[in-house]
């Protein structure tokens, strides 16, 4: 059975710091993009799709045909890298029946509401409270831009900043 070696939410999805540390870090077979929007756009689908290694498989799909695939074996005995843009769309696919074990918030730019709670990563109130609502699942969350540097765990990012 396939393996979500990484789950990462990330709003640039595939950036130098996805290919270069993280597609290193963990075992990487395929990587896959869960947006709903991108999904049916084929060229960005192209343009992602230029950016992964050609050793790697890639594969664009919306939450339900990744949820739908995922439960159809599709991705087999693959070592998946799994990247969404946002806190929602995470929690949809953990909701929905997605393995993940672990979820790695890494950069999320800014926008109205929003606090910056390390680096380049930026989340709402709501974002917060969604990622309370993974955790209390038993998905370990935390907050680490690239693999070689430490993290924060969702609890202490809470604490902080999330009274």
């Amino acid at each position: 059975m396939a393996k979500l070696t990484l789950s990462r939410i990330d709003d640039r999805l595939i950036h130098g710091q996805i290919i270069v540390k993280w597609s290193k870090s963990v075992p990487v077979d395929r990587i896959l993009i869960v947006d709903d929007q991108f999904a049916e756009d084929p060229f960005m689908i192209a343009i992602y799709k230029s950016t992964v290694p050609r050793n790697l498989k890639f594969s664009l799909l919306s939450q339900e045909d990744a949820v739908k695939k995922w439960e159809e074996g599709f991705f087999k005995e693959e070592d998946i890298l799994m990247l969404t843009r946002t806190v929602n769309t995470m929690k949809y696919l953990i909701e929905h029946g997605m393995p993940v074990g672990e979820v790695n918030v890494g950069g999320i730019a800014a926008k109205a509401a929003s606090v910056v709670v390390a680096g380049s990563i930026s989340i709402t109130k709501e974002d917060a409270d969604h990622l309370k609502e993974i955790a209390a699942k038993g998905v370990r969350v935390y907050f680490q831009l690239i693999p070689e540097e430490n993290g924060w765990e969702l609890d202490w990012i809470i604490r902080k900043y999330f009274k």
